[in-house]
């Protein structure tokens, strides 16, 4: 709704419009964020979930790993 109502607002007026345009943006996304955190469950279970391993947190070693997968790639 932020990235839809912002840039409209931005338009309707002059430069202060636009700080209340960001401002609106983000109050948004940290609305839904925290909706999503209350109201989404997690879906798996406690026993199957790995421990976090700040090795694995690497995007770029996520995207090397693509090249095993010939049809994802």
């Amino acid at each position: 709704m932020g990235f839809i109502i912002g840039p409209v607002i931005r338009r309707a007026g002059r430069h202060a419009w636009a700080a209340r345009a960001f401002i609106a943006a983000a109050v948004l996304a940290l609305l839904n964020t925290g909706f999503g955190l209350i109201a989404l469950p997690e879906s798996l279970p406690p026993e199957s979930r790995r421990p976090f391993q700040w090795s694995r947190a690497n995007p770029l070693g996520t995207l090397l790993q693509i090249r095993h997968y010939p049809s994802v790639a």
